[in-house]
């Protein structure tokens, strides 16, 4: 969440809201990535490829280094 579109109140909370799932996530051990979306107007499959691959990536990268504790 990037700028406000339902007011400024409503931005705030969501952002309040964001913070508290990311610590959560974090004393939970649960890795989270960001992705910046905000560029993306609406969404095409051709439009979205840029954010799949950002997400494969990470995943392969996660299941790279679970792999090399074992």
């Amino acid at each position: 969440h990037y700028k406000p579109i339902y007011g400024l109140k409503t931005f705030k909370h969501t952002i309040e809201n964001d913070i508290r799932k990311k610590q959560t996530s974090i004393s939970k051990g649960i890795s989270l990535i960001d992705i910046d979306a905000s560029k993306l107007n609406n969404f095409t499959e051709k439009k979205s490829y840029q954010y799949l691959t950002t997400i494969r990536e990470y995943i392969d990268k996660q299941v790279i280094n679970y792999n090399a504790g074992k």
